[in-house]
């Protein structure tokens, strides 16, 4: 039965250098809130919207990593609808699935199953790296192994991710499948991948944002992180020929994620052949939307996967 039916929407002590991992961590993730909040919306479902939340997609030990799907309201079409995994932001230690989720669930009305996903986050003394681009390739195996169930054509996935999701989206972009254990498992590979204002060399982001620095050590779990390090995550390093196309969009005023960061990456695309186009957005800065100011950012993402995918995907479904 299709996953949808009948559904709407003594402790040790701590020492001193724990204790000061802890207090800036605190900040961090206070500032982190109130990124995730200009980053997002908190829409209600989109109307013709089905949601099934807090499905498990990974057990790793005692954790669970839980992500939420929204498909158009009706019949699939005979092969299964294309699906897009979202990846929330929070400088790779805050945000969630859910808020990020209900403000890509607009994305279902046009013909897609929208997957948004947790991840594993950083924390003192418990980098995310990488953990965390295990859950997102995870995710999509998820996807694929079930897409008969969710009605899912496993052959058109892609991925969306905003700021630290984008760079984790970059990635399943550019380094998807070189985990893979063996032919019985299935594939993490994307048919594309849409980035906003994510970063993709980490090193320089390090000298161009003053205020990365917390963010990547918590991330990497270096003081400073090593050059191999910096390099093993970041998206740049691993451009090839073979990557699927990429949609970039970044604002032109970000002083976070600075956009010379797309614009490198979009450089190194170009250089290794990989189909791809970079949005630039007069004005923007960091943590924006779809509609920034007034642009229609949602028709334009629509647009890239309809090449992608093909005739396959639908308009709007109302």
């Amino acid at each position: 039965m299709p996953v949808f039916s009948g559904m709407r929407g003594g402790r040790p002590r701590l020492g001193l250098s724990t204790w000061a991992r802890i207090l800036v961590w605190g900040s961090l993730a206070a500032a982190t809130g109130y990124l995730v909040k200009a980053e997002v919306s908190r829409p209600d479902l989109p109307d013709g919207v089905l949601a099934r939340r807090a499905v498990v997609y990974r057990v790793e030990g005692e954790r669970r990593v839980a992500l939420d799907l929204y498909r158009p309201e009706g019949a699939s079409p005979r092969s299964g609808w294309p699906a897009l995994v979202v990846i929330h932001g929070g400088g790779w230690r805050g945000g969630d699935r859910g808020e990020y989720g209900r403000s890509m669930a607009v994305l279902a009305r046009r013909g897609i199953v929208v997957a948004s996903i947790d991840y594993q986050l950083s924390r003192p003394d418990r980098p995310s790296w990488p953990v965390n681009l295990q859950d997102a390739r995870e995710a999509v195996r998820w996807v694929r192994g079930h897409a008969t169930m969710i009605e899912v054509d496993a052959t058109r996935i892609a991925v969306l991710g905003s700021s630290a999701g984008g760079h984790l989206a970059s990635l399943l972009s550019t380094r998807g499948d070189d985990d893979r254990p063996g032919p019985g498992v299935p594939s993490a590979r994307v048919s594309g991948a849409v980035v906003l204002f994510g970063p993709s060399d980490l090193a320089a982001l390090l000298r161009q944002s003053p205020g990365a620095s917390e963010s990547v050590e918590l991330f990497l779990g270096g003081e400073p992180p090593t050059d191999g390090l910096l390099g093993a995550a970041s998206p740049l390093t691993h451009v090839t020929g073979g990557d699927p196309p990429m949609l970039l969009i970044h604002g032109t005023d970000d002083p976070r994620v600075p956009l010379e960061q797309s614009e490198v990456l979009a450089e190194a695309l170009a250089e290794s052949g990989v189909p791809h186009r970079l949005i630039r957005v007069d004005g923007a800065r960091h943590g924006f939307g779809l509609q920034p100011g007034g642009r229609d950012l949602e028709a334009e993402i629509h647009a890239f996967l309809q090449s992608v995918w093909g005739d396959g995907v639908p308009g709007e479904v109302l």
